[in-house]
This record gives C-alpha cells, sequence and structure tokens, in this order.
C-alpha cells in the first residue's frame, strides 16, 4: 500500500508539472482562506538520488501535513498544487543521503483556528516504505488517532500535538524531521460569482448524475434515500426506469420543474468502487451515456484516503464532455487529495470540495440541495455553500482557454 502511495506522488508530480492551464485556476471558500504555505529548507533522508523517486517519497513525507492541519480545521491542496525543487544531496551514512528541497502548495486556513504565518511541520525523516514503518511503528501508540488504520494510512491520523505525543518537546525523537512552512495570504479572483446557470438552462433540461458508494455494511444506501427525497421535493416523476446488477443500482427519473426538464440519473453502488467497476463495460456504458451531457456530477463516498475520489475524478475528466458543469466530490479531504488530472480536459468546471470531513449521513441532502438551488436559480456561491456547509467545502474551478465567460 505505501508503495501504491508513492506511485500516486509520482502520477501528481507529473501532472501538476505538465498541467497547462494552471494560470486559469482559482479557489473559493466561505469557511477557509488561502493561504501559499513555502518550505524553504526542507528535509529527507532517502536510499535513492533519483530525481523522481525523490519527489515521491518527499510527496508521501508532506502527507503528514494532511493530519496535522487537519487538526487545526485546515486542509492543503498537495494533490493539485505541490510543487518541489531538489536542492543539495550530502552522504549521511548508513548508506541514505540527505537531501535538502523547496516546496509549495496551497493551504486552506480554516476560520475558527487561525494559523500564524510560520507553521512547524513535524514528519517522517524518511518516507520510503521502511523508513514509513519504522515512523509508524515508534508513534502509532503515543501521537495517533484511537481509530487510525494502520501504517499505510498514518499520515492522515499522526498528531504530533496529542497530551501523550512528546516529540514537539523530545528534541532527540527519532525519525523525523521538523520543518519550518511559511504561510503568506493568496487573494484569487474568481470569474464568476454564480454558477452558469444561463449555461445550464440552455436547453431547457438539467441532467444530474448522482453517485452513491456504500459507506458501512449497517448504513442505509445513500442512493435509496437521495431517491426518496427527490421524489419529496418534485412529486412521482413522469417516467422511471430501474436497472439492478446487484453491485450496483442504476436509477433514471424524469421531471418537471418550473424551469425546466430534470432528468437525474443515480448510481447506487452496492459492492465495488469506481476503479472496480470501471474494469466492467456495462458500468462504463451507464456512466458514460449520464456523465457525458451532465450540468451536475455528484459523487457522495468515502475519499479512500484520496484513491476512490481520484478514480471517480478520473471518469469525470475521461467522459466529460466540453459543456459546464458543476462537479462534487462529498468525501473526506477532497480538497486535499484531488489532483489536477480532473482539468486536464477544456471542459470548463466548477468543483465542489471538502476541506475536512464528510458527514455520510448529510450526502443525500446536499445532492438534492444543489439540484435545488441549480432549479431557481438564485444562489450565489456563498448562499450555495453555506447550504452544504459540513465538511468546510471550498470551490476550485478553471477557466480554459476560449471559454465563455458570460
Amino acid at each position: 500500500m505505501i508503495r501504491k502511495a508513492l506511485t500516486f506522488c509520482l502520477f501528481l508530480f507529473l501532472i501538476n508539472q505538465s498541467f497547462a492551464n494552471e494560470k486559469n485556476r482559482w479557489f473559493y471558500s466561505t469557511t477557509m482562506t488561502f493561504s501559499q504555505a513555502t518550505i524553504e529548507n526542507g528535509v529527507i533522508l532517502s536510499k535513492t538520488t533519483n530525481p523522481n523517486a525523490v519527489r515521491e517519497q518527499i510527496c508521501q513525507q508532506l502527507h503528514f501535513a494532511i493530519g496535522q492541519l487537519n487538526a487545526t480545521s485546515s486542509a492543503p491542496a498537495l494533490g493539485s498544487t505541490l510543487k518541489i525543487e531538489l536542492n543539495d544531496v550530502k552522504p549521511a551514512g548508513e548508506d541514505l543521503h540527505r537531501i535538502e528541497y523547496r516546496a509549495t502548495f496551497l493551504v486552506g486556513l480554516g476560520n475558527a483556528h487561525p494559523l500564524s504565518q510560520s507553521v512547524e511541520l513535524i514528519i517522517p525523516g524518511r518516507a520510503d516504505s521502511e523508513g514509513i514503518q519504522q515512523f509508524y511503528a515508534t508513534y502509532v501508540k503515543s501521537c495517533g488517532l484511537a481509530y487510525e488504520e494502520g501504517v499505510d494510512t498514518f499520515f492522515f491520523y499522526f498528531r504530533p500535538d496529542k497530551p501523550t505525543c512528546t516529540v514537539r518537546t523530545d528534541p532527540q525523537a527519532p525519525f523525523i524531521v521538523r520543518i519550518p512552512m511559511s504561510l503568506a495570504p493568496i487573494a484569487f479572483s474568481v470569474p464568476h460569482v454564480v454558477p452558469r446557470y444561463e449555461t445550464v438552462w440552455a436547453d431547457r433540461t438539467l441532467r444530474a448524475t448522482l453517485y452513491f458508494e456504500k459507506t458501512h455494511p449497517k448504513l442505509p444506501s445513500g442512493g435509496d434515500e437521495f431517491y426518496t427525497l427527490l421524489t419529496q421535493a418534485y412529486g412521482t416523476p413522469l417516467r422511471t426506469s430501474t436497472v439492478d446488477y446487484g453491485d450496483f443500482k442504476f436509477v433514471r427519473a424524469f421531471f418537471k420543474t418550473l424551469p425546466g426538464n430534470l432528468d437525474v440519473s443515480i448510481f447506487n453502488i452496492t459492492k465495488g468502487n469506481a476503479k472496480t467497476l470501471g474494469r466492467g463495460k456495462r458500468f462504463l456504458r451507464f456512466l458514460y451515456r449520464s456523465m457525458r451531457h451532465s450540468d451536475l456530477i455528484a459523487y457522495n463516498g468515502h475519499s479512500g484516503y484520496g484513491k476512490k475520489v481520484r478514480n471517480f475524478a478520473e471518469l469525470v475528466s475521461h467522459y466529460s464532455s466540453n459543456r459546464y458543469k458543476l462537479v462534487y466530490l462529498n468525501g473526506c479531504d477532497t480538497f486535499s487529495y484531488i489532483n489536477n488530472s480532473l482539468f486536464k480536459s477544456r471542459t470548463q468546471m466548477d468543483v465542489i470540495t471538502t476541506g475536512l470531513a464528510a458527514y455520510v449521513t448529510q450526502m443525500p441532502a446536499y445532492s438534492l440541495q444543489l439540484i435545488q438551488s441549480l432549479i431557481e436559480k438564485k444562489d450565489k456561491f456563498d448562499e450555495l455553500l453555506a447550504k452544504i456547509p459540513l465538511g468546510s467545502p471550498a470551490l476550485m474551478g478553471n477557466q480554459p482557454p476560449g471559454a465563455v465567460t458570460k
């Protein structure tokens, strides 16, 4: 699993370095302010000096900032904004090299827990498999949250400020490095303050694709609850179609609303996820037909510490047409995990992410709220985000060259 995480980090680096439209990116939130995080004197110990391998390990090392910043209601956008520059390499003994680097990335700072202009990150000195194993074995009991899930995900649960954790006060604490990180406020120019209602309703039909993964064996399906809420809000559908393949159920329902037609496709995943189901042509056929012309696409489920939500985002990018889309990635910490592959097409998107933990019980209601806002056509982004507040929502958007801005 650590090897898979490192592979993702290499993929992240290549995507971010080659992303051509980064200057057209913007971020917006009502619960967070944004700062540019800069690490001028980063240090990592590694057995390799291969540049790509070292960048992989630095990426994995910096993932330990996610849990530390979450503790202050803040979140680093590592997936979409991390940049790494390698500097000096020196021998460190025991076949290790001491490698210095510079790194930058965006951080969303929680309004409720403002941070100072400089933060000390406490992270593993080594981030290869052996180093992470050592770090985990040393600190899991004293510095990990009680519900941590093992070495692969310890980056999310490591808390150096936990009362039983002494790494901040013990200068001899092993297997760690202390890295100063400066924070400089940054403001983004938001090209539009409302979703593109005119574009959504240009053909007098709102098309929505809602994807729900089962979050717990004992919890009811989010897709079924969403459909119940949908019919309570808009009455009996004009027509429906349903197919159940066991591992997923697909429901399509049509409604009449004041602005025009409402065409809703619901994917109710009972077994597997977007990646495992994506190996079958049947699932992809339904997803392609639904996503391609959708105005609203919503993911509801566990983020899988980044893996699940990135797999879904890949499908969104691959199957989307060039028409405008509002995308909602409602899983834990999707602001930190989502990478720029979502924006590799020329599709113009406004993407709502979560800076902190998502709330499973609110997923059906929040998806319905987005549909209602698109139908009512009056909410600005600040009003829209205020209606789905749990999880600290943050908006990220792109403005591809030549895109229509009206």
